[in-house]
């Protein structure tokens, strides 16, 4: 059933997206939101928060930077304009660069090219990150008032120019044929390019791309061009979103395909195209329940010092979006336990995502202190996802074994990021891993760890499951290949 409503939603994107007239403002906040924002500025975190993206403001302004030329990565750029549009929606309303921190923003954006990104950015990643941030920047400008002059001009059609052109080039990832064409995005990652071709498929390339360009999309809607193609682009972005995440047997058991740090790497786009989606009623997760479990199931599977584990092709990494995600299911009595991961972690803050912290983190009186008073097992075999742990406790000297028995989607969806390890497992106990996952040392390294020999798993005659390969040699999608794991009776 679940299944057959979101086919009827993707059905119906277009006639939404194109009842939509007049989508800006609303990405992050709106107008509305700021008096109620800057009220309590006054109290933690949000000072501290404050505090740190000011520090990043005045130290964009101290560098005096040509935006323009070359003197800064065009993704650090990116990075700066967003930080100073969000220094200014949120500085107090005397501070001193308050007008400047906006000025430079402008500045930062109008220097940005409105075309040969290739070239500038250096990749297609690169360039859907930067879209991400750049669409945020100018929304903060405006939803603050702004009014974009700088230097006694309007330089508010340049940065519309900019935001437009960069808009119509990722706008270019449909792939008719088998090779994307020269200078396109996509280019860099053929095999991702044919995404289009075959809408089964999906990868984080994709999800990032689609999440950039929805936000610019918002951002620049009464542009020419950017609502014409917006509601193919959302029902795409949103399957793709969706085909990263885990279904067993219909039931939405969450999970990300490629693993915890794929994971976050890749909602650093999502997380703030859905925020801008809902807010312009274009999205509700209670749509998309497998985006939500995902979500609610980090906490479930981290390691005892708060680290997620290294499986399949990821690092370990500490989830610093665990605030924003709890904050955006706040409704969910489980969201308490993304604080907990938070608090554990030692309360890090991206420094990207310092103005969506201000603007969108809830700090309202929490019911649980951590999973145990929520009423979570400490031991629990999520077989859908494809996992079982094993706790003595929930504090971070506890001992921990984390079983993987991953089947069906949960291994077939990992592709190239898959590694063939049924039944592997890994040790954590008196707060250090003991007996760990090979993990992941960068895809250029990749064959150095991703093979069943690399993993703590029986072998027969020194040979386990393949290894993921390509379809045609050096092209084409990835399979995962491996073999599915079970484990069917479990308990504790």
């Amino acid at each position: 059933m679940a299944t057959l409503f979101k086919i009827l939603f993707f059905l119906m994107l277009p006639i939404t997206a194109f009842a939509q007239t007049e989508l800006h403002p609303s990405l992050l906040f709106t107008s509305a939101d700021i008096p109620v924002i800057r009220a309590r500025l006054d109290r933690e975190p949000y000072t501290g928060w404050q505090t740190q993206l000011l520090a990043e403001a005045d130290h964009a302004l101290a560098r005096k930077i040509d935006w323009a030329g070359s003197s800064v990565a065009k993704s650090l750029q990116a990075y700066y304009a967003k930080n100073l549009a969000g220094a200014h929606a949120f500085a107090p309303e005397n501070a001193p660069n308050r007008r400047a921190y906006a000025e430079e923003a402008a500045r930062a954006i109008s220097g940005t090219p409105v075309s040969g990104f290739k070239g500038l950015y250096g990749s297609d990643l690169e360039i859907s990150e930067s879209a991400t941030y750049l669409a945020a920047a100018y929304d903060l400008l405006k939803g603050a008032g702004f009014d974009f002059i700088v230097d006694g001009a309007d330089v508010e059609p340049q940065v519309r120019s900019v935001l437009s052109g960069l808009r119509s080039y990722l706008a270019t990832y449909p792939v008719s044929g088998l090779f994307p064409p020269s200078g396109g995005i996509g280019a860099d990652f053929p095999s991702a390019a044919l995404y289009t071709s075959f809408m089964s498929r999906s990868d984080n390339h994709h999800v990032k791309l689609l999440a950039g360009l929805c936000m610019l999309s918002l951002a620049i809607y009464d542009e020419p061009g950017a609502a014409s193609g917006f509601s193919t682009t959302l029902s795409r972005f949103l399957q793709t979103l969706d085909n990263m995440t885990v279904t067993d047997g219909g039931l939405p058991v969450g999970g990300w395909a490629e693993g915890p740090n794929y994971h976050l790497y890749t909602m650093r786009d999502y997380l703030p195209a859905l925020t801008a989606l809902r807010n312009h009623g274009l999205f509700d997760y209670a749509d998309f329940p497998e985006t939500e479990s995902t979500h609610l199931l980090l906490p479930r599977m981290v390691m005892p010092d708060g680290w997620m584990p290294p499986v399949d092709g990821n690092e370990a990494c500490r989830f610093d979006m665990a605030p924003l995600l709890a904050s955006v299911h706040r409704d969910r009595p489980d969201s308490d336990a993304l604080l907990w991961l938070w608090e554990t972690n030692g309360r890090p803050a991206n420094k990207a995502f310092l103005p969506d912290l201000i603007a969108l983190f809830d700090d309202s009186p929490r019911l649980h202190s951590d999973p145990e008073s929520l009423g979570w097992s400490r031991s629990e075999s999520r077989y859908g996802t494809g996992y079982a742990v094993l706790r003595g406790s929930w504090e971070p000297d506890s001992p921990y074994l984390l079983l993987l028995s991953e089947h069906g989607e949960a291994r077939t969806k990992g592709q190239a990021h898959e590694h063939p390890d049924p039944n592997a497992f890994l040790v954590h106990a008196g707060g250090e891993l003991l007996i760990m996952d090979s993990g992941y040392g960068g895809f250029d390294n990749n064959d150095a760890t991703r093979f069943a020999a690399n993993h703590n798993l029986i072998l027969v005659d020194g040979e386990g499951p393949p290894g993921a390969s390509q379809q045609f040699g050096s092209f084409g999608f990835w399979n995962a290949n491996g073999a599915d794991a079970f484990l069917e009776r479990f308990f504790t």
